[in-house]
């Protein structure tokens, strides 16, 4: 029975894409979050940083517009060594992330979340022990965004000579879109429970070995007119505080989720690792 009903439940959710828009006020960012990301881990909160900082979270609270659509895949076949095929005859290669000594070969070149360029991973399986696991029933595709206009704001007040107060409310932004990507990525991990699914970690285009242009695979499973966000021809997101990303879920638990996506990076000296 539980089986039957998992089956309806993809049915019902398959290729069809859900927009779910959230309060700024739920995306409760800290001056300290935005004095993090617009100064480096290194930073100094002194009165002054505090003042631009607290004014930069009140300010983007004002301007963001959350919102994020994700859309649902049933998985035709996996390879462990490869990715999936989906339903609808498109292939993703699955990113990895190396361990133990292909870390120290290969960390350096895995970046941290871009903005408007691709999403961020939180300990994606290794090479060694991707193999060992079955295979996803679907693969998740999202797009989140914060709208236009703190973007726009923090370019007009850079353009006014105001360089700190866009520095940071830009560092704002970024701090909500990580927050709105855990948000979604909580969503789906609910709705997936709710018919005994297992959520994997979220990974994206630009991470580990998955390529830019998987971004516009990504685009093309996830009908993102109603949030407004759209991809250009280097797979850069508009408005630019965009980010997306994949999950799986897995009719039985996969590996465990590390809280901090920065303890999976082998970018080990990152101004802003948390």
């Amino acid at each position: 029975m539980a089986k039957y009903l998992q089956t309806c439940f993809l049915r019902k959710m398959t290729n069809r894409s859900v927009t779910i828009h959230i309060r700024p006020d739920l995306l409760a960012i800290s001056p300290e979050q935005a004095a993090r990301y617009a100064g480096g881990s290194r930073y100094r909160m002194d009165p002054e940083m505090k003042r631009l900082a607290s004014a930069g979270v009140a300010h983007g609270k004002l301007l963001a517009t959350p919102a994020f659509v994700y859309a649902v895949h049933q998985v035709h076949s996996f390879d462990p060594k490869e990715g999936v095929s989906l339903e609808t005859g498109d292939f993703i290669k699955l990113p990895y992330q190396a361990s133990g000594e292909e870390q120290g070969a290969s960390g350096e070149e895995q970046g941290a979340n871009g903005e408007g360029q691709g999403a961020s991973g939180e300990g994606y399986p290794t090479k060694r022990s991707i193999a060992h696991h079955r295979s996803p029933i679907a693969l998740l595709t999202a797009v989140c965004t914060l709208g236009p206009e703190l973007e726009q704001q923090a370019a007009r007040l850079s353009s006014q000579g105001h360089a700190l107060e866009s520095l940071f409310l830009g560092a704002v932004g970024v701090a909500m879109l990580e927050m709105l990507a855990e948000k979604a990525h909580e969503h789906l991990d609910e709705q997936g429970e709710k018919s005994g699914f297992h959520t994997g970690c979220r990974f994206g285009p630009g991470y580990g070995e998955m390529p830019m242009d998987v971004q516009k695979v990504l685009f093309e499973l996830t009908d993102t007119t109603h949030i407004g966000v759209r991809l250009n021809e280097n797979y850069v997101m508009a408005p630019v505080k965009s980010l997306s990303f994949f999950t799986e879920w897995h009719t039985s638990p996969r590996f465990s989720k590390t809280p901090y996506k920065c303890q999976s990076c082998g970018l080990k000296n990152c101004a802003y690792r948390q």
